[in-house]
């Protein structure tokens, strides 16, 4: 998985969707991943808003809605890695749809990666 995420985020794929029932694996796998890229890496979920492994004792919980969260990631200037766990009940919004399509269309020329992680791929 690490070899194939490094080709995509390289690649400068925007949204990258992992389907995986080992989160914590595949979340040591992305933040090594991280490391060697020299980016930033941060984790989104909606019970604990944004944080960074690197500082877990620094939670932003005023970035759990998904929405707020999303205006974040367009706004950012930093190259990083964004990971979304258990994103997908959100994608029932069109809000939170047309939010996603943009930073797909905004992020192509960024040095930014969203990573969808979850156990469902129900993409719109």
């Amino acid at each position: 998985m690490k070899d194939d995420l490094d080709l995509y985020i390289r690649a400068r794929y925007p949204l990258l969707w992992v389907v995986t029932a080992e989160e914590g694996r595949a979340l040591k796998e992305i933040e090594t991943l991280a490391q060697e890229q020299r980016k930033r890496l941060l984790c989104w979920s909606t019970t604990v808003g944004l944080v960074n492994p690197a500082l877990p004792d620094r939670e932003d919980a005023s970035k759990r809605d998904p929405l707020v969260l999303l205006k974040t990631i367009l706004e950012d200037k930093e190259p990083g890695l964004w990971v979304l766990r258990d994103f997908h009940p959100f994608l029932k919004d069109a809000g939170v749809v047309r939010r996603l399509r943009e930073i797909a269309f905004n992020l192509g020329t960024s040095a930014k990666t969203v990573i969808l992680l979850g156990l469902v791929p129900r993409i719109p």
